[in-house]
């Protein structure tokens, strides 16, 4: 997709006397470029398919969902605004594509008072409400009450394409103290599947639930932890088959729980967390990757363990080596952003990079995502008092991005693209890393005013002019 432009300043085999070569090391292109017809044709990527995330928050007053969109492409919605009409109070939010058209929709917990778990699960469209047009995806509402929804995820358990809820309620059943639910939209009726897709009841005891494909059969898969060091894996398309059941270690239980390859072998990886700091003469694991081997068996690929106990943990490519590294949250005394890397030889620490993020000022909430189109995710996260959210690495150089609008904020939150992709507004050029041009001097043409060479955009490039 795009255009492709090309110049030339041969008008004859004349005898060539002059050579300008052009080292461009570019951080963003310049918008034209000159090539020898024998080099390789710069071209220009006028219609750069991208696709930002945008962050949903709640409001930490009345617990109505926020949206900031950083970046709004031709072909998207600014989706930015504080939505009242969705309703509230909100405990915890998460977005997903149920029927498939690229744009994702919301759906939020809560009911009660902010920072607790109510009994209303509700969805909405966002994209819908800001063009003031009827959404493809009707409300779903459920209530529980008296018992109350914990956790909510989003993604395509049954590999067709569209994204599913996943969510934890309490229940009274004796014994029974939780059931794992799971909702469908069905793109055909336009309604919600009537009833869940599935409904698992459970012993309870949940502390996080995740989602991620374990098996590498394409659907996602359900990680909960429980208490007790317990972590578990069902199947997302049929929840009675358990994967993985085991109680990992000692000290205290796996808060958090993540599904990813991060050992670029291939394999599957469970990457768990507890906040677990320093103890007198040792440093436990705080964060551990292992592969399962068995339902119940597995083999270590890393660990990690820190002065300050982890608060959470997140999965992304942030080196763009094709491969997830974790990100790790500490907050409290020596509050760092941590990125670990399996990958790493054995003798170091495999901590890929260390940033301080300043003491005592983060609530215990780590997100990811690409906020400022530069295709790598920046770290999220959010002042403890609920003030503000940051962005990290939102402006070159590594600069951050305090955002207050419609603030404060409660600490749970979620990034997501829920727009879709658009068409990215600056047109980049790609060109070689090097460019050869001639000049025909007894065609009057290596004067100053036969060549210009200049950058007309925001990065640089270097040029060395040689004569023969």
């Amino acid at each position: 997709m795009g255009t492709r432009t090309r110049r030339s300043l041969f008008t004859s085999p004349a005898q060539i006397l002059f050579t300008v070569l052009l080292l461009l090391g570019l951080l963003v292109a310049p918008s034209a470029a000159l090539a020898q017809d024998e080099e390789p044709e710069a071209e220009l990527l006028t219609e750069a398919i991208i696709g930002t995330d945008e962050v949903i928050l709640i409001n930490r007053n009345d617990g109505r969902i926020v949206i900031q969109d950083f970046m709004v492409e031709p072909g998207t919605v600014d989706l930015t605004g504080k939505y009242d009409s969705f309703g509230g109070p909100y405990y915890d939010v998460a977005a997903g594509d149920f029927d498939g058209d690229g744009r994702r929709e919301i759906v939020a917990i809560g009911g009660y008072v902010v920072g607790q778990p109510g009994p209303v699960l509700n969805t909405w469209d966002p994209n819908a409400v800001k063009q003031g047009i009827a959404p493809t995806v009707p409300t779903l509402t459920v209530s529980v009450n008296p018992n109350v929804w914990t956790h909510v995820v989003c993604g395509d358990l049954d590999l067709d394409g569209r994204d599913e809820i996943v969510a934890i309620r309490t229940a009274n059943e004796g014994v029974i103290q939780a059931h794992v639910v799971a909702f469908k939209f069905n793109p055909v009726s336009g309604q919600w599947q009537s009833g869940p897709m599935w409904d698992l009841p459970t012993a309870g005891g949940f502390v996080d639930l995740d989602l991620g494909d374990i098996n590498n059969d394409g659907g996602a898969d359900v990680v909960l932890t429980r208490q007790g060091r317990i972590v578990i894996v069902i199947d997302g398309r049929a929840p009675t088959i358990t994967h993985f059941q085991a109680t990992i270690g000692d000290l205290e239980s796996w808060t958090r729980a993540k599904i990813g390859n991060v050992d670029g072998a291939g394999n599957t990886e469970l990457v768990i967390m507890r906040p677990q700091p320093a103890l007198s003469g040792m440093v436990p694991a705080a964060v551990y990757a292992i592969e399962p081997t068995g339902v119940s068996t597995w083999k270590d690929v890393g660990r990690w363990g820190f002065p300050t106990a982890p608060a959470d943990i997140r999965l992304a490519d942030t080196n763009a080596d094709g491969v997830p590294e974790i990100v790790a949250l500490t907050v409290g005394s020596q509050a760092t952003l941590y990125t670990l890397n399996p990958r790493l030889p054995a003798d170091g620490d495999r901590i890929e990079r260390r940033v301080a993020v300043g003491d005592n000022v983060w609530a215990p909430v780590l997100r990811l995502g690409d906020a400022n189109a530069d295709s790598r995710p920046n770290a999220m996260t959010i002042e403890k008092n609920g003030g503000y959210l940051r962005v990290w690495d939102y402006h070159t150089g590594g600069g951050t991005l305090d955002v207050v609008a419609y603030g404060p904020y409660w600490q749970n939150f979620a990034v997501a693209n829920l727009d879709g992709s658009g068409v990215e507004i600056r047109p980049r050029l790609s060109v070689a890393d090097q460019a050869l041009l001639l000049f025909d001097l007894s065609a009057s043409r290596g004067t100053t005013t036969a060549v210009k060479v200049e950058n007309t955009g925001a990065g640089s490039f270097n040029w060395v002019a040689q004569y023969n």
